[in-house]
């Protein structure tokens, strides 16, 4: 946030009350960019709002890979990704142009990594979400690794 309002100073905006969408807006239009990739949550209105303020942009789209109550926020990108097949399957039954693409990243960055000693057994990286459609089998699997697993549990 500090950075956000050193940028604004720095090129002369007025911070407002809303201060966050404010400056979004004075650095998309200072970038003037022909793609945006909404990697977070942004309201319906403020999508509109910079689509009319921002012609230029010809494709604005969204990731997503989290359960889905509202397809209709999603209208106003021009296609989603996600890594859930089903939720990709779910958008397009909607109309809505969607692809799926795998978390993950191409196997020559592992040569890239220098060796180092490992010291940990087992680590984490993710979310936990309980509830109908989320990650539960996932949390009974960490316990079982953790159980199972560790040796160097800290």
């Amino acid at each position: 946030m500090k950075d956000c309002k050193k940028w604004a100073h720095l090129n002369g905006i007025n911070i407002r009350k809303d201060w966050q969408k404010s400056i979004l807006l004075e650095q998309l239009r200072k970038i003037n960019p022909d793609v945006i990739f909404w990697n977070t949550f942004v309201d319906e209105d403020f999508l509109k709002y910079v689509k009319n303020k921002l012609p230029r942009i010809r494709i604005n789209f969204k990731q997503t890979g989290v359960k889905i109550h509202d397809y209709e926020y999603f209208q106003e990108f021009d296609f989603i990704i996600s890594c859930l097949k089903s939720q990709v399957i779910d958008f397009e039954s909607k109309g809505k142009d969607s692809y799926f693409i795998k978390h993950g990243f191409h196997l020559f960055v592992l040569n890239k990594i220098i060796n180092y000693e490992k010291n940990i057994d087992f680590s984490f990286f993710g979310s936990i979400v309980s509830g109908d459609g989320f990650h539960n089998r996932r949390a009974d699997y960490l316990k079982y690794l953790i159980k199972n697993s560790v040796k160097n549990l800290q």
